[in-house]
């Protein structure tokens, strides 16, 4: 009796400890994978070469104003970013700044004039019937006049209007054309309201003042305004004003005792006013070649000194994981100790299930990824990048697609539409190695629901 009891306790024992085992070796075995995972994407940060963080949007941790980056270019921040004030004048740091806005800024209004181009097409097919070719109405109401809109001027209040329709004659749209179409009408008709309607008329006047400024005031002022035997007229520096008002009278009436002949009766209040619209033009102009020039001062310096830790391109794309397949990635793993080949051939010991199918006579494998990192991609320039931008290396040869893609209207994207977005890349819909997409097999359309049993 004893020693059967004996043996069940030690049979209890042993289970438990068979238990423990299997328990630990299944927590050992994650640990394992998570610690594999974390090499995997520490490999794939390195190959970035993005030590710093992503400058294109404004979730910045010590502040997105100019004046708050200005200090953390001159001063540095803890964990990591040096400061630049001994490296760098003030004015050089204004300028990378200046170069920083400029890029994310170009990518907004890209965005922009895609909207407005794709809801003018969405308009004229769905909404000229009701309000006209021009949107000054027909039998629904005048669009333009945006201060009249009935329910309400806000993007969200013409959304509810557009989407789910208002009283009187106007039915909802969302089921008919999506959000995303809706969005774009707005920006169409925003484009059309009074700012867009002033921009125009100012065109006009600016293109009439223009024979009138090179006939009567050119002599004196000079041709581009920077001034002659007369002052300068596209600095700030007027003497008797700067305002629309005082330089109509200093036009009109002359200035005693500085050489200025009053035109008054010469031109008339028309082509007075008509002159000052084109000296506005010629400020603005000359103010925006300024800027270029302080943006191109920019550029050269962040290459220089700021590339290196957060990407040659500020206008980076948030954008999940490539989609490699399970364990081919990093590359390096297999390929570290593999002498390069750049001989052109086919491949017979690994990768035998890639068809490349993509322009096969004009390239092979290493057109597209690097020779001595096989972690990263080579654009034709020689540039490494990572797979994380790999629609740079596409955008080489498909530039219209690349165009589109930035602008949200290929591929596809997640996120808010004045907000953040995340972008999918080439690769999560096209095979890289064969992108063609196979012919579908069209399917019968679905039954109808009296005609189901």
């Amino acid at each position: 009796m004893f020693f059967a009891r004996a043996l069940t306790r030690r049979t209890v024992l042993h289970t438990l400890i068979v238990l423990f085992l299997l328990v630990s070796a299944t927590f050992f075995a994650r640990y394992v994978k998570a610690e594999t995972e974390t090499k995997a994407k520490t490999k794939v940060t390195k190959a970035r070469g993005h030590i710093g963080p992503d400058l294109s949007d404004d979730k910045w941790r010590y502040g997105s104003s100019n004046h708050e980056l200005f200090d953390s270019i001159a001063e540095g921040r803890p964990g990591g970013m040096p400061p630049f004030s001994k490296n760098l004048s003030e004015e050089e740091i204004w300028s990378i700044i200046s170069y920083i806005r400029s890029m994310t800024q170009d990518i907004e209004g890209l965005k922009k004039k895609v909207m407005i181009a794709e809801g003018e097409k969405s308009y004229r097919e769905n909404c000229s019937v009701c309000h006209g070719a021009d949107a000054q109405g027909a039998i629904g109401p005048n669009l333009l006049e945006t201060e009249r809109w009935k329910y309400g001027t806000t993007d969200a209040k013409v959304f509810e209007s557009i989407s789910k329709g208002r009283p009187g004659g106007m039915h909802g749209w969302q089921k008919y054309i999506g959000d995303e179409k809706i969005w774009d009408i707005i920006a169409y008709l925003r484009s059309l309201s009074r700012e867009g309607k002033e921009n125009h008329k100012m065109e006009i006047l600016v293109a009439k003042g223009k024979p009138v400024y090179m006939e009567n005031c050119s002599a004196c002022h000079g041709p581009d305004a920077l001034g002659r035997n007369g002052p300068s007229l596209i600095d700030k520096e007027w003497k008797y004003g700067s305002t629309d008002q005082t330089i109509f009278e200093s036009i009109a009436k002359g200035r005693h005792g500085e050489d200025m002949p009053s035109f008054g009766k010469t031109l008339g209040e028309e082509n007075i006013w008509n002159v000052i619209a084109y000296i506005r033009s010629i400020a603005e102009e000359e103010a925006q070649a300024k800027v270029r020039k302080v943006i191109a001062e920019g550029e050269k310096l962040y290459k220089q000194r700021c590339a290196v830790c957060h990407g040659k391109d500020v206008r980076a794309f948030a954008v999940p994981p490539p989609p490699f397949s399970e364990g081919i990635f990093p590359c390096s793993d297999c390929h570290v100790d593999i002498e390069p080949n750049t001989q052109r051939r086919a491949l017979e010991e690994e990768h035998t299930d890639i068809e490349l199918t993509h322009a096969a006579g004009q390239r092979w494998c290493l057109d597209c990824h690097d020779t001595e990192n096989r972690d990263v991609l080579r654009l034709v320039s020689g540039e490494k990048v990572p797979f994380t931008e790999s629609y740079r290396l596409c955008g080489q040869c498909h530039g219209d697609k690349y165009r589109d893609w930035r602008a949200g209207t290929h591929g596809k994207r997640t996120g808010m539409w004045d907000g953040q977005k995340q972008y999918l890349l080439c690769a999560h819909c096209h095979n890289p190695h064969s992108p063609r997409f196979n012919p579908l097999i069209p399917l019968p359309p679905p039954a109808r629901p009296e005609d189901v049993k």
